[in-house]
């Protein structure tokens, strides 16, 4: 599914991050469940959320390998470009979820914020793993 996810290097962190992502998600769709009204728009909104998370920390994976074998100079240029394409893609999707209505769209900025407590999960889940 991802390529260069095999053996035990950096796509192991990768990994663990992804799997607090989805962690995030499938508790607030538990939240939405029991607390929300419009329970389909805003499950849909939550889902894109949490998919866009997941696609960023890929993306972040993957400029960041990519700039590891570069100059300091080009790697900071590369990392850069790499961060403003991501931010603009999350734009966007945020953008098309509220035009067309097809999910609530402050659950999918929730949803988004999975990358940040996937990446305060990712040591836990290392430790667990580790066991």
């Amino acid at each position: 599914m991802f390529p260069g996810l095999t053996g035990t290097n950096r796509s192991d962190t990768l990994i663990e991050l992804v799997c607090g992502i989805l962690i995030y998600g499938v508790v607030g769709q538990v939240v939405v469940l029991c607390f929300f009204h419009d329970k389909a728009s805003t499950s849909i909104g939550w889902w894109i959320g949490v998919l866009t998370a997941v696609l960023s920390a890929y993306h972040m994976w993957w400029g960041l390998d990519r700039a590891l074998d570069l100059d300091e100079k080009d790697a900071v240029k590369s990392i850069t470009s790499y961060n403003m394409l991501r931010y603009a893609v999350i734009v966007i999707i945020m953008g098309i979820v509220m035009v067309t209505e097809i999910g609530n769209p402050l659950a999918a900025v929730f949803g988004v914020f999975g990358l940040k407590a996937g990446a305060y999960m990712q040591p836990f889940i290392h430790k667990r793993k580790r066991r």
